[in-house]
């Protein structure tokens, strides 16, 4: 286990906090870095992960130390990186810096879409499981239930022409002229009758031609292709054109005409691959809520999400019981489990796991999860892949993840940052303002409550500010703010 990394007057703790609280995580070690914007925090986790596998450069000071299984220590020069030891980083951020490859680490942020879809199945599934969830992979070809009320039949009051549908055209025109008159209303009963007598005549059509699930893959693509709402008539009127539902008195112009070429060879091309995917699959099984109707089937072959993630359709995917928080999770996980199988199969013994702010993007109850979740998936890792020691250093700014360590396990960034702060099971406003150094509130706030305090002390609040006042959250603030209130005021 490497306790910590000495270089240029520097020290940064990996392991050694781990020592005073051995069986706190479930894996050997996970750390914090704290600081503020500037403080250094991904300087020091690529310094660290350079260090570590490439060793520092000749003439530089430095040293590392580590523990074998037998608490004895050994210090090495930093010009000499562990042996065995594999190095991963990984953050959400948009912005990287450049980082010297080397066999021994990889930079999990930049993993494709491509490799993370290739090994979606197995991995989310594997994932999901250790962390204690149940999911499965699942294609959806469905349609929202009022995809006729809400896009067709508008669309159909804006197009020159008649419908070849008698009874329909009839309601059509009606619609048409009072729509001279009134502004058109999708919720009128005139409307909504409108709707289903076109939705009950395209059904009918369509399920002639190829039967109830030809239905659902033709509205699903449709619905896809109408999400687009600057060519929306023009999807509707290929729609009606290639199916010969509809008689166009407009002689298009020859743009015009291209574009409804294109978009109907577009439609066949979805609808036949969405076809083709659900006849692909003998088990299926009936969307029908209040919102979506359509047609799913579970996906469970790789070379059947291969198929889907390929070609273009209207087929869309979707793990069972995964939230979107939790979502963001297994993405960043399954980054992270597939450079800890590249680093296993480079025999690596000991791996080193660098999260650069990887709370980021993340809801206030899932950074409150975040530590659990990842001590949760990398002891089921470290296990599969057999590896010896596993260790982390989370760079943050989140008060909720600081308060999941003791404070032996975090180290803070920064000139005049007090270092004896107890992290572990501290308020927010604790852990915001002292390891941190920043106020709890927010800065408009803060001005707010000042300007409330001084027209207090002087004895002329104003109704407004006295209504602000009892909007104050904090009872002790808001005390803080009336202290010395004068009498009468």
């Amino acid at each position: 286990m490497i306790d910590f990394l000495t270089f240029d007057g520097q020290t940064i703790h990996v392991g050694s906090g781990a020592k005073k609280f051995p069986k706190y995580f479930d894996i050997d070690s996970m750390s914090l870095l704290l600081g503020k914007n500037g403080s250094g925090k991904t300087h020091l986790l690529l310094t660290l992960a350079e260090i570590l596998t490439a060793g520092a450069p000749a003439g530089d000071q430095g040293n590392w130390q580590k523990t074998d299984f037998f608490d004895r220590l050994s210090q090495r020069d930093a010009r000499n990186p562990p042996e065995g030891l594999g190095v991963i980083y990984y953050t959400p951020l948009p912005y990287r810096r450049a980082i010297e490859p080397h066999p021994h680490f990889i930079n999990a942020s930049t993993i494709s879409g491509k490799k993370l879809r290739t090994g979606m199945l197995e991995q989310y599934t594997r994932i999901a499981k250790s962390l204690g969830e149940k999911t499965q992979l699942v294609a959806r070809l469905s349609y929202r239930r009022d995809l006729f009320e809400r896009v067709i039949a508008p669309q159909l009051l804006t197009l020159p022409g008649s419908l070849t549908h008698s009874r329909a055209e009839m309601q059509r025109q009606y619609l048409l002229a009072r729509q001279r008159d009134e502004q058109p209303n999708s919720n009128t009963p005139e409307m909504q009758q409108f709707a289903a007598t076109v939705e009950n005549w395209f059904i009918d059509i369509l399920r002639q031609k190829g039967g109830s699930a030809y239905v659902k893959c033709v509205l699903a693509t449709l619905e896809k292709m109408s999400k687009s709402i600057r060519h929306r008539h023009l999807v509707v009127l290929s729609f009606l054109l290639s199916n010969h539902l509809f008689n166009w008195d407009e002689a298009p112009t020859l743009p015009v005409e291209r574009k409804i070429d294109g978009l109907i060879v577009r439609f066949t091309e979805l609808l036949s691959n969405s076809h083709n995917l659900l006849t692909s699959h003998a088990r299926h099984s009936t969307i029908d809520t209040s919102i979506r109707q359509g047609i799913e089937f579970v996906i469970d072959d790789s070379q059947h999400l291969l198929a889907i993630t390929n070609s273009e359709s209207a087929v869309e995917l979707s793990w069972t019981n995964l939230s979107s928080g939790l979502m963001s999770l297994m993405e960043q996980f399954s980054r992270i489990d597939i450079a800890l199988d590249r680093l296993k199969a480079k025999k690596m013994q000991s791996v080193l796991v660098l999260i650069d702010e990887g709370d980021t993007y993340l809801h206030m109850d899932w950074q409150r999860q975040f530590v659990e979740r990842l001590n949760a998936f990398l002891a089921e890792a470290k296990n599969r892949c057999q590896f010896d020691c596993v260790q982390v250093v989370l760079a943050t700014h989140s008060p909720i993840i600081s308060g999941d360590f003791p404070s032996s396990m975090v180290q803070r960034l920064g000139d005049n940052l007090s270092t004896d702060i107890k992290t572990f099971g501290n308020s927010m406003d604790a852990l915001v303002l002292e390891a941190f150094d920043t106020p709890s509130i927010g800065s408009y706030a803060a001005l707010k409550v000042q300007a409330l305090h001084k027209s207090v002390m002087a004895g002329n609040l104003s109704q407004e500010e006295k209504n602000l006042i009892e909007e104050i959250g904090d009872a002790g603030l808001r005390r803080a703010v009336l202290n010395n209130v004068r009498a009468g005021s």
